[in-house]
């Protein structure tokens, strides 16, 4: 965590605190939200709308600045009471500065039972700010954020680009922009996209084939080995999806034919660091030498030197593009719920924030906070609507934590559930117990299961039927499964604590 005391006053870290901790509890507790005095809110958004002119620069320091003016803006609102209506245009005003169009839709739907008049500088400001952000190829009515559009430009000027940038920075997205830009114009277009894990492969190959389908773009996703024949006339375009093990082994009889023109790796900061990670520095070496103009795209989070994925290559030159993006284009809570000494009933409840720990209250928990606490704290705290994600250290491990929760809940009457129960049932074994569990919202995931049975868990996540995945680092590595909010538990391994007792629960938001 950076240190931002002596960058901004004690009156704002001490409002913002507040303005948290109001936010959270409305969330977590269903308390009533903490209505702050209009001078205070006024204060809170006029600093808010000073710190979001720091997304001018790169540093850490900027990207922290620009998260705390982000996080006002998007929470102020609940704790403006009668002051709403005019707080909610300058909050959209902060979030135009910041270039991130996307949170000031949202606000604007959230807050659009309320009747505000829009200040002219501030619309003029937030129209150009618009304009800039705006991509004349992207869908209609889609404008970037900053990140996106600086990243676009990269991808669309350079040969090369690696980028570092936080989870649900719109990575994909600008890619899949790129994509579409290039295979709008005439001639062959070859291209690999690199994965950490099958369970990834149809994740990604489907959405690329639908992306296609929707823009009328002839091409072919594949993930197989076998390259089909081209019709006469026709020129090859393909983009295929695989590991770097199955990459390894296309590259031994691929066709002398086939060029390939772009390399695309996800969660590059794995290069080099294991047997797996040999294995794709190996495969992109392979891919270089044999195409030297192919284009290569590294995406990593939380790498701070993404340019040494470039050089390690010999990619570090004018023709190449490298940057962090610091700032997190939306709010993610880490809140850790430690135990109250003499009451095994109640929990005290803080967040980390980028200016401290704040402290949440006292919950009252209708369970005894002990043993194997995780899954009474996830059902507790997962709303009807949530999904929760909990992390686990091992496929045992995350059998037994589902088997566990789906102990606390009843069978749901959902006919897509029970026709998955069927399935796993006819299919893999009548008494696999994975059947009764998706039947009560809940499932485990981890590789070794089927892939059939991976892809239709996390389908029936993104359409929260599942409320809750016990899985390992296969759905940490990548697996995108969105929702308004999604909640990620991690189960505390054993003797992080006194007395051999596991350490805090901690979730994110």
């Amino acid at each position: 965590m950076i240190e931002l005391s002596s960058h901004i006053s004690t009156r704002f870290t001490r409002l913002y605190k507040q303005l948290v901790a109001s936010d959270l509890r409305r969330e977590l507790l269903g308390a009533e939200p903490q209505a702050l005095p209009p001078q205070d809110l006024a204060y809170l958004v006029s600093t808010a709308s000073r710190l979001a002119l720091s997304s001018e620069t790169d540093s850490e320091l900027a990207g922290a600045e620009c998260q705390l003016a982000y996080d006002v803006a998007v929470r102020a609102t609940q704790s403006a009471n009668g002051s709403r209506a005019a707080i909610a245009p300058l909050c959209e005003g902060i979030l135009s500065r910041l270039g991130n169009f996307p949170a000031r839709s949202l606000l604007r739907a959230r807050t659009v039972d309320v009747q505000s008049s829009r200040d002219p500088f501030l619309e003029i400001e937030s129209r150009v700010r618009e304009e800039e952000n705006r991509v004349n190829d992207a869908p209609q009515g889609v404008m970037l954020t900053d990140f996106q559009v600086r990243l676009l430009r990269a991808l669309r000027a350079k040969s090369s680009v690696s980028v570092s940038a936080p989870t649900s920075a719109g990575k994909s997205f600008t890619l899949e922009l790129d994509l579409l830009h290039r295979l709008k114009r005439p001639g062959p277009y070859v291209a690999v996209f690199i994965v950490p894990t099958r369970a990834l492969i149809r994740q990604v190959s489907l959405d690329l084939s639908d992306l296609l389908r929707a823009n009328s773009i002839d091409c072919l996703v594949l993930s197989s080995l076998a390259v089909p024949d081209a019709p006469a006339g026709t020129v090859r375009r393909l983009i295929f999806v695989f590991t770097q093990e199955r990459l390894a082994t296309f590259l031994g009889q691929m066709p002398p034919d086939l060029k390939l023109n772009a390399l695309v790796i996800d969660e590059a900061q794995e290069i080099g660091k294991d047997r797996r990670g040999i294995t794709l520095e190996r495969v992109i070496r392979l891919s270089t030498r044999r195409f030297p103009d192919v284009q290569l795209f590294f995406s990593s989070p939380l790498r701070s030197n993404p340019g040494y994925l470039l050089s390690i290559f010999g990619r570090l030159d004018s023709s190449s593009a490298h940057f962090v993006e610091y700032q997190r284009p939306v709010t993610q809570n880490l809140i850790l719920i430690k135990s109250v000494k003499g009451r095994t009933d109640s929990a005290d409840l803080e967040v980390l924030t980028d200016v401290g720990m704040v402290t949440l209250g006292t919950a009252d928990l209708p369970f005894k906070f002990r043993g194997r606490y995780v899954v009474n704290l996830a059902k507790h705290f997962t709303a009807p609507d949530d999904v929760s994600i909990i992390y686990c250290n091992r496929p045992s491990e995350a059998e037994k934590t589902a088997s566990e929760l789906s102990e606390l809940f009843e069978e749901r009457n959902d006919d897509q559930l029970d026709e998955f129960a069927d399935f796993l049932r006819q299919e893999v074994h009548r008494y696999y117990r994975l059947g009764r569990m998706v039947q009560k919202g809940v499932a485990f995931h981890y590789a070794n299961i089927p892939q059939i049975v991976r892809s239709r868990i996390e389908e029936l996540a993104k359409q929260r039927k599942l409320r809750f995945v016990c899985c390992t680092s296969t759905l940490l590595q990548g697996v995108n499964l969105p929702a308004p909010r999604t909640s990620s538990w991690k189960i505390p391994r054993p003797g992080g604590g006194k007395r051999g007792k596991s350490g805090p629960a901690t979730f994110g938001t």
